[in-house]
């Protein structure tokens, strides 16, 4: 389940996979969509349901969008959806370019505003944005990795319109790192580290 100020989206893994959006009508919550152009076939996700993010306009729901050949890992993209008055409707799909079969390929992680999206894939963070022309790649980060890379761990990414935040969490100790990423004129570049417990 995720929300904003007005609207919940909510998943279902069962067959038929879908993602239901709610919006608050006065006192009550009223279902105004139930969007099923997702597919999380991957043998991998058996118990998991892939993340997805939900703004102002914009709803980002992870989805495979290829088999591999050489491997049992789907190769993962993200249907993104924009708000059209009272309707939703299927604006792009994002593919980025990684290697599903590695170990830590899985974008495990996705963030939206209503002109940028990231995802997480194989560590790399990669950036789209919203112009007049559609969504274009903007930019692909990869911080350095911890010291011992816990991969069962999800990375939590968080997104506005100037900033980035990564946490890859690490095995090696209860010390945790997140990296933090501005965007300028001249692109994206590492901005700090913050360290916590």
């Amino acid at each position: 389940v995720i929300a904003d100020r007005s609207r919940i989206a909510t998943s279902t893994f069962d067959p038929p996979d879908a993602l239901n959006i709610f919006v608050r009508d006065g006192g009550a919550w009223i279902q105004r969509a139930a969007l099923a152009d997702v597919s999380w076939d991957d043998t991998s996700y058996d118990s998991y349901v892939p993340p997805f993010a939900v703004t102002g306009e914009l709803l980002v729901a992870l989805t495979s969008v290829a088999e591999s050949d050489a491997c049992e890992h789907a190769r993962w993209g993200a249907l993104v959806y924009r708000r059209s008055l009272d309707a939703w409707h299927l604006e792009t799909t994002l593919s980025p370019s990684y290697d599903p079969c590695a170990a830590t390929s899985h974008p495990l992680a996705v963030a939206a505003t209503n002109e940028r999206v990231v995802l997480v894939a194989d560590l790399e963070a990669h950036i789209y944005k919203h112009d007049g022309d559609g969504w274009s790649a903007e930019a692909v980060i990869r911080p350095p990795p911890p010291p011992e890379l816990r991969v069962d761990a999800a990375p939590a990414v968080a997104l506005t319109e100037e900033r980035l935040a990564l946490l890859l969490a690490s095995t090696s100790g209860p010390e945790q790192h997140v990296h933090v990423y501005r965007a300028g004129a001249s692109g994206w570049s590492a901005e700090t580290k913050i360290a916590f417990l």
